[in-house]
């Protein structure tokens, strides 16, 4: 696969025999477009010239936008601001602290949801710089506090309103931080599940009902109602094409779930 040099994560493609995708950008992860086509699908080529300004993926700049929004360490959708200038970085950049080296001018924006400050605790000056991965560590082990208090994650709002048929739950059943998903998150975390998974995944094909979700959005417990059963899902924010991804635990209970959370 060659990336157009224009930039580290746009490039200019289209479906192998397919003209209606000539002069599409698409947004290239590791793995492939982050619209999902897998390499074997795309042909990117340097500096091409069709006639007229490539336009870019709908789908691949909608996925863009979410990942500016993201925050690298925990996972939470509520940046203003890239944290980078360069945002996010190209595809299997090793990232090493201060990021601003390989990244370019910080945003010095705190996540609201874990407190990282981008460009302050990745390069404070008096003392070693904090890399994503150990920051996210020693906040976890503090138990992932939320940082801004005074207010909750976007989808940490509201009550569950779903259909009907969801049997009644104590949300303190759950270990950890656990909030109860209006319709409208509902519907997101369910689209979002469906976008994920890969054929042969356990949830394929299956309706789902979000009813719950923890910390910074990445845990959800859902309820099937075609089987009555219930499912906690690792919800990865990526197109997967393993089907082993993302990882789910079903259950015909919620005392079941509960006991794959507390075995952890």
């Amino acid at each position: 696969m060659i990336i157009d040099e224009s930039g580290p994560w746009t490039a200019a493609a289209y479906l192998a025999g397919d003209p209606a995708f000539a002069g599409t950008q698409h947004g290239m992860g590791d793995t492939g477009t982050l619209c999902g086509l897998s390499e074997s699908d795309v042909v990117i080529v340097r500096n091409p010239f069709w006639g007229t300004q490539p336009k870019d993926c709908e789908q691949c700049a909608t996925e863009l936008r979410r990942l500016a929004a993201m925050c690298p360490v925990c996972g939470s959708p509520e940046l203003t601001l890239p944290p980078y200038k360069r945002w996010p970085p190209p595809p299997r950049m090793v990232l090493e602290p201060p990021y601003e080296r390989q990244l370019g001018q910080p945003s010095y924006e705190v996540c609201p949801n874990c407190g990282f400050e981008f460009g302050n605790d990745d390069n404070p000056g008096t003392a070693a710089p904090v890399s994503f991965a150990e920051y996210r560590a020693e906040w976890e082990s503090e138990g992932s506090p939320r940082f801004d208090k005074s207010s909750r994650p976007p989808m940490a709002s509201g009550r569950h309103q779903g259909p009907s048929s969801v049997p009644a739950f104590q949300l303190s059943d759950l270990p950890g931080e656990w909030w109860l998903v209006s319709a409208a998150d509902g519907a997101e975390l369910k689209n979002e599940l469906v976008r994920e998974l890969a054929d042969g995944h356990v949830l394929r094909g299956t309706q789902v009902e979000a009813v719950a979700v923890k910390r910074h959005l990445k845990e959800v417990v859902y309820w099937l109602p075609e089987s009555g059963q219930w499912a906690w899902v690792h919800l990865t924010y990526a197109v997967e094409t393993d089907p082993r991804w993302p990882s789910a635990a079903i259950a015909s209970n919620l005392a079941e779930i509960v006991e794959e959370m507390t075995a952890e």
